[in-house]
């Protein structure tokens, strides 16, 4: 259970300032972030096969097929932003 001491102690660790009226409902919040998580641990996962790769960083990747673009005219006719030269028109950043 957590304590106002607790999140004067977390809130040191993170090195910000907490106004003393929002303390209790950091006490409050953290407390039922941490019943949630008991009533998750008494769930019963012994028949879950564990993950045996988390590693999501490698990307799926699909064959690359090779198809007709648009034409010009095809561009032309999905914006309006398109100036006599037939260029895009964009808005200057600089």
């Amino acid at each position: 259970m957590i304590t106002l001491k607790d999140v004067d102690y977390i809130a040191a660790l993170a090195r910000i300032r907490i106004d003393e009226k929002k303390k209790t409902t950091f006490v409050e919040q953290f407390n039922t972030i941490l019943n949630y998580i008991e009533k998750l641990n008494e769930v019963d996962t012994s028949k879950v096969v564990p993950m045996t790769d988390t590693d999501i960083s490698v990307p799926i990747l699909k064959k690359d097929t090779v198809c007709d673009g648009l034409s010009h005219q095809d561009l032309q006719n999905l914006t309006e932003h398109f100036n006599d030269a037939g260029f895009f028109e964009v808005p200057k950043i600089i």
